[in-house]
């Protein structure tokens, strides 16, 4: 798997990737904005996706899909504080990162985890990494679209319903729970 993903890195932007159809298919509905930010490099970790199938009276743990795009880490931290685990996970980030920046890229359409990259980033700061989260639209209109109930909407998840004093606040709940940026600028490349 990790050397399918070594070669895909080695063709795309070249004349191949872009014979072959690599390039368009990569590029597919990304904001121009976002493709500056990635880059070289080999893929260091692999995200499983599990669900659980109904089998003979029990269930059955199936791996849907492998995803190299960051998810749970800012869940996974917070349940190994909750649960007196060392907090290895964003410790073990950081050391991967080596002083490197991790951008995480959050897409307007998967918003509903923006909370738990943003509290990723936090923990990441408290091991001495910096990461920082680019979504493709400003926090503006996805707190505007959110508030107009058009983000963010049972059923979700597994949420049938908002919860009584659902706050839809965004800027207001990033800046309660200390997560807002260090500063508001992206970083250029």
């Amino acid at each position: 798997m990790f050397a399918l993903f070594d070669a895909v890195d080695a063709l795309y932007g070249t004349p191949a990737g872009a014979a072959c159809g690599l390039d368009a298919l990569l590029e597919h509905r990304v904001p121009a904005g976002l493709l500056r930010h990635t880059g070289g490099g080999p893929v260091l970790g692999v995200r499983p996706d599990f669900q659980l199938v109904p089998e003979g009276g029990g269930y059955r743990l199936v791996a849907t899909e492998l995803e190299i795009c960051p998810s749970a880490q800012g869940f996974a931290h917070a349940m190994q504080l909750g649960y007196g685990l060392a907090p290895e996970l964003a410790r073990t980030y950081a050391a991967m990162l080596g002083g490197r920046e991790l951008p995480v890229i959050c897409a307007s359409a998967w918003s509903e985890f923006l909370f738990d990259q943003l509290a990723f980033c936090r923990a990441l700061a408290a091991a001495g990494a910096r990461a920082r989260v680019l979504c493709d639209l400003p926090l503006a209109t996805l707190d505007d679209t959110i508030r107009r109930g058009l983000r963010w909407q049972p059923p979700l998840f597994g949420v049938r319903q908002l919860p009584p004093g659902w706050d839809p606040d965004l800027p207001g709940r990033i800046a309660r729970y200390g997560l807002a940026p260090e500063t508001p600028t992206l970083p250029s490349r």
